[in-house]
């Protein structure tokens, strides 16, 4: 073995100098072939972002199960080819032709990743939501609901650049985005000083039906909506329910949607309680508040 292997090398300078010409061919074949292959990855690359998983309605269950066929299809399918093309390139001595489907390939990895990640943080999302759904009105922490709510909302904001341009991640931001907005009307709503006659306005004034918890506790919270609500409005909302219990945590608020200055304020009433009155423009409550109450029996009012 020892001699052959000393012919060998002895014969190997001639050999590649006989094979250079072929060597060159074959090597101008395979770039052809390779930067082929860069812009096959390049549309695979461009095209991956239109799949199901990259819409909110494609819901997590079959979000999931979507990714994990793509996620099958870029290894099987692509990785393994590029793995081979990496070979060649490297064999041929031209390793940085593969540069840019390398960076191409990996971007598509990344993307997997990543809508992996969102679709974790959007079915924490949507089962939070969920939860506050089918939480009885009795049991409704507002300030607990907003506390959890912002840690979401945080998660989501945490979440890679690389898919804040789909809509899974623009509509999971809306969600808990939206629901944040309902809590100071929900911890307004919560306010000790409700009475029942301040349900029934509510009813009257929303055009919503539904048992009020005075006479069902176990009334669930479908979540309180506001469309169209400014920061300020929520604002004077949350300070002014504040106001109210710092007052007095005794009086009963009257809430009441027919102040004509488009204002919200405190005051005292002429009611023998003596309590202090919540006045909310009636345009303005039924444009901003938009009350969905859900009752135990699962029926929408």
């Amino acid at each position: 073995y020892s001699q052959l292997w000393q012919d060998v090398q002895k014969q190997a300078p001639t050999t590649k100098v006989a094979i250079a010409p072929l060597v060159k061919v074959q090597g101008a074949k395979t770039k052809v072939m390779l930067q082929k292959y860069e812009e096959e990855v390049r549309e695979y690359s461009e095209s991956f972002n239109k799949q199901g998983f990259y819409t909110f309605a494609t819901g997590p269950d079959a979000a999931r199960e979507a990714l994990k066929a793509a996620e099958k299809n870029h290894i099987e399918k692509w990785s393994t080819r590029t793995h081979d093309n990496e070979h060649l390139a490297q064999m041929f001595e031209f390793p940085e032709a593969m540069d840019e489907t390398n960076k191409l390939m990996s971007g598509v990895s990344e993307q997997i990743n990543a809508m992996r990640d969102l679709w974790d943080v959007a079915t924490q999302v949507l089962d939070f939501i969920d939860e506050c759904r089918n939480m009885a009105w009795a049991d409704v922490d507002a300030e607990a609901l907003d506390e959890e709510a912002k840690r979401l909302q945080k998660n989501v904001k945490g979440l890679k650049r690389e898919v804040r341009f789909c809509d899974a991640y623009k509509q999971t931001e809306k969600t808990i985005k939206d629901f944040l907005t309902t809590c100071p009307l929900i911890l307004a709503l919560r306010h000790p000083s409700m009475r029942p006659r301040h349900w029934q306005m509510l009813m009257d004034h929303t055009g919503k039906k539904f048992t009020p918890p005075h006479e069902d506790p176990s009334m669930k919270l479908a979540v309180c909506q506001i469309a169209g609500a400014t920061d300020a409005d929520l604002e004077a909302v949350e300070e002014t329910a504040e106001a109210l219990l710092a007052a007095d945590p005794t009086t009963c608020g009257v809430i009441n949607p027919n102040n004509a200055d488009n204002s919200m304020t405190v005051g005292s009433t002429s009611e023998p309680c003596n309590c202090y009155t919540l006045t909310i423009d009636q345009d303005l409550y039924s444009n901003v508040f938009r009350l969905d109450l859900q009752t135990a029996q699962g029926g929408t009012g």
